[in-house]
């Protein structure tokens, strides 16, 4: 997909880094027109949150 496909389709990334006591976790946040996908990371794993019940693409 390219980048004026995502900009027709509401698609926003936004990525940031979250300081928990001496830990930093990265945060990817995929918003899509029907849903949003979270990760987040750090050395040791990952968490992620999904919800794909539409068809987005």
């Amino acid at each position: 997909m390219s980048v004026e496909e995502a900009v027709d389709r509401e698609i926003t990334v936004t990525m940031e880094s979250i300081v928990v006591e001496e830990h930093v976790l990265d945060e990817v946040e995929v918003k899509l027109p029907k849903t949003t996908l979270l990760t987040i990371s750090m050395s040791k794993g990952y968490i992620m949150c999904e919800q794909l019940l539409y068809l987005v693409f």
